[in-house]
């Protein structure tokens, strides 16, 4: 078999974590993230390798070792960032003109990604040479080191939590770019289309899947349809509150669209359509009165039962969360009473459940009061 075009490493592994948050933990999501990239350049007909399959540790020299003795062209090494800023970075070697870096960093920047920099740095100890063993101990392979976010920034660890595949795949498509090597994807893509068609949000999905291009008011429709909304600009504008897109301007300001960019914000809406039947339903709430603060509902993973027990209250006009819960019980919007009259604390998706259905009765609710 022929060398390698370009080789995957993983940052850090097995007794050297990288750096963290809880329980979350660098080593295993770039470990992800370059699996990922791996089978994907398989798919696309590039021919690639990794420093490391598992939860392995490597020291330095035996990382770049790897990286020399593979012979490849390329090397990504994948890393997340800490340190109380946000974004993404792309470092090349003080020796590389940094073509494919910012080839990497635009196309990260283009799914949402805050852009820090491209940047090199040469080494105080080893005089004309990188500060980065990565780029300093890797022979004549154009190696870049990817750093997606910074994992202690709670807007980037969600983000990459939630979109790393996203991620992960606009840097094989820049380095398609970049080696003008065809760039094809169409799996994730077909699996959205498919899912907003069961949801009913899609009529025809051959038109999506088999254009190459789309026009602009039946991309618009599909927006006005998945949200609910009166216009394509308050459509846009929900979704962006309810943390679906990161760029609303992006779309309230032009005229065009790349399809690129399209189909990326139909995947999102794809992934996001549970988390957004929820979110949508806080807003209803909120724009009843029921709910004063939406991002409290939205952005938490957990809650206080107080404000839950307020928010039943205020929704059922009741004096005590007690005779709130019975009354909805009694008008066939929640079946079992004695969860929420039994127990301290309640789990997270029986609250967002409960607040869906609260969202789809507001109405008759209203007209009750």
């Amino acid at each position: 078999m022929s060398n390698p075009l370009i080789i995957i490493d993983p940052g850090h592994g097995d007794v050297d974590p990288g750096c963290s948050y809880q329980d979350i933990y660098e080593k295993n999501i770039v470990l992800d993230i370059s699996l990922y990239q791996l089978k994907r350049f398989e798919e696309i007909g590039i021919n690639a390798t990794i420093t490391r399959y598992s939860d392995i540790y490597l020291n330095p020299n035996e990382r770049a070792k790897i990286v020399m003795e593979s012979n490849a062209v390329y090397c990504i090494s994948n890393h997340i960032n800490t340190g109380g800023r946000k974004g993404c970075e792309v470092i090349h070697s003080i020796h590389n003109d940094g073509k494919l870096a910012y080839e990497i960093f635009n196309k990260l920047v283009e799914s949402g990604l805050y852009p820090r920099r491209v940047y090199s740095k040469k080494s105080t100890q080893y005089s004309g040479q990188d500060y980065y063993f990565m780029h300093r101990n890797t022979g004549s392979c154009i190696t870049n080191i990817v750093e997606y976010c910074f994992i202690d920034s709670q807007n980037d660890r969600e983000k990459l939590l939630k979109d790393w595949k996203i991620y992960a795949e606009q840097v094989i498509k820049a380095f398609c770019e970049y080696i003008n090597h065809p760039y094809k994807n169409n799996t994730e893509y077909i699996d959205a289309i498919n899912k907003l068609c069961e949801y009913g949000f899609i009529n025809i999905p051959s038109y999506w899947i088999e254009s190459n291009s789309y026009e602009i008011p039946y991309f618009e429709e599909l927006v006005i349809k998945y949200t609910g909304k009166d216009n394509f600009d308050e459509a846009i504008i929900h979704l962006a509150q309810c943390n679906i897109i990161d760029s609303p301007n992006y779309w309230l300001n032009n005229n065009t669209y790349s399809i690129e960019n399209i189909q990326l914000f139909i995947i999102k809406i794809s992934d996001n359509i549970e988390h957004f039947e929820f979110a949508d339903s806080v807003y209803t709430l909120y724009d009843y009165g029921v709910i004063n603060s939406p991002y409290y509902w939205i952005d938490n993973s957990s809650y206080e039962i107080k404000y839950f027990e307020e928010l039943i209250i205020k929704y059922t006009n009741k004096s005590t969360f007690e005779d709130g819960i019975i009354y909805l019980a009694g008008c066939n919007v929640i079946n079992t009473p004695e969860y929420w009259l039994d127990n301290d604390i309640y789990s997270i998706e029986n609250v967002h459940l409960l607040i869906i259905k609260l969202a789809n009765h507001i109405e008759h609710f209203e007209k009750a009061y």
